[in-house]
């Protein structure tokens, strides 16, 4: 299995995480996901997870999301959107991006790691935070200040804001690791886990794979399913911009192909669609929910409850 280590840091998410997160019921859940901008974590505690664990192959994004978090814990809803959005209130570059100045007042929160992550990138940039923020360090595509706030609750409403900011108090963990790694550190069982669009890239995770959405479910989605609790729920793809013809970017993108290979025997399959974030598109998040009667015999999935 192939993947690039060091891929691009997401400053926010993409996915329109309050078009499908409420139909999870993420509340008092225990939930797996990627880290990557962080957001999944943090929206995953304002709809109400107990706890949270996020894994990224990259570094700089455990630090980045670890930044985030502290950021929301010590600055209001105003200070959190100045400092990490791209754009300013006219459109332009923002040049209050990661201030140099709010970040030195983050520092002492910071993880020993993390400050020396972002020690180092500021250095390098000669302590211009806003230089950071727009640099290629970030993948800065489609990265409008309308899209990243349609995309996250949290930073829609102040008083959803000051919610999250109080429920970010409990149990959270972040881990360094490669996807085909998650399930073998794993510790502990979960409700809910997320693998947002990794889907998307599992052609280039099984590059001489003639069927590489099958290789991705066997060595990815079912290992992790073995760590959900009785009827837990997996989502194991995000599809952007969702339509039923021709052309497909992936088998991913084909509803047909997507149905086939993502289906696992002992889950129940689901796709809930939703509008995008962009205008007149729609999004789908497939959802496999474990059967209670579950059992590793034959091709069944072994449920397990937790200890």
């Amino acid at each position: 299995m192939r993947f690039k280590s060091k891929p691009q840091l997401y400053a926010f998410t993409t996915e329109n995480i309050g078009g499908y997160f409420p139909l999870l019921d993420l509340q008092g859940k225990s939930v797996l996901t990627v880290t990557s901008s962080g957001d999944h974590i943090i929206n995953a505690f304002m709809f109400g997870a107990n706890n949270v664990t996020g894994f990224d192959i990259n570094d700089l994004a455990k630090d980045f999301a670890e930044l985030k978090i502290r950021a929301l814990q010590n600055l209001n809803f105003e200070q959190f959107r100045k400092f990490f959005l791209r754009e300013s209130e006219e459109g332009r570059d923002n040049p209050n991006a990661l201030d140099y100045k709010v970040y030195q007042m983050l520092r002492d929160s910071l993880s020993e790691q993390g400050a020396e992550s972002f020690d180092a990138l500021y250095a390098r940039f000669n302590q211009k935070g806003d230089l950071i923020r727009q640099s290629d360090i970030f993948n800065n595509q489609y990265d409008a200040n309308t899209l990243k706030l349609r995309c996250n609750p949290y930073l829609q409403k102040e008083e959803d804001y000051e919610k999250t900011k109080r429920a970010l108090a409990k149990r959270l963990s972040l881990v360094t690791c490669g996807i085909e790694e998650v399930s073998r550190k794993l510790e502990g069982m979960f409700d809910v886990i997320l693998l947002s669009n990794i889907a998307d890239y599992s052609q280039e995770m099984f590059p001489e794979s003639r069927d590489y959405l099958s290789d991705f479910k066997r060595q990815v989605v079912e290992p992790m399913i073995s760590h959900l609790n009785p009827n837990g729920i997996i989502c194991p793809a995000y599809v952007y911009d969702a339509h039923e013809t021709e052309p497909f970017r992936s088998e991913v993108d084909n509803p047909e192909k997507r149905r086939q290979r993502l289906q696992v025997t002992g889950a129940d399959y689901r796709e809930a669609r939703f509008k995008s974030v962009i205008d007149g598109k729609e999004d789908i998040a497939v959802m496999l929910k474990l059967n209670v009667a579950g059992g590793k015999n034959g091709n069944k999935i072994q449920t397990v409850k937790r200890p």
